[in-house]
């Protein structure tokens, strides 16, 4: 099984006295510990937003033109409350050549 995003997938078993649901995979919440180290890894960060921990990631302060240099600002923006995603190409962060929301699957 893989996958991406906040859904798990639940495998029902019958055990002959009832049904047993069987957990296959975890959700990719950006706050747990496995999911959030890959994160800050790349220089991202996971910041509580109200009761919502959301994947956040630096980008050059808009508008701007022109190179970027060591005077250059950046901010912080806090957006999706999923580790890994499929499609979400603005996490991309161009010093580690990597996604902070990855959409790489779990298998």
């Amino acid at each position: 099984v893989a996958h991406v995003g906040d859904s798990t997938a639940v495998l029902c078993r019958d055990e002959g006295a009832g049904l047993k649901a069987v957990q296959l995979t975890d959700e990719h919440k950006p706050n747990s510990p496995v999911e959030q180290a890959r994160i800050e890894s790349l220089g991202g960060q996971v910041e509580k937003r109200g009761s919502v921990h959301r994947v956040a990631w630096k980008r050059v302060r808009q508008p701007h033109k022109g190179p970027v240099r060591r005077s250059t600002t950046y901010e912080t923006v806090p957006f999706l409350a999923v580790a890994r995603a499929l499609g979400n190409l603005w996490s991309y962060d161009y010093f580690s050549k990597q996604y902070a929301v990855s959409p790489e699957p779990d298998i």
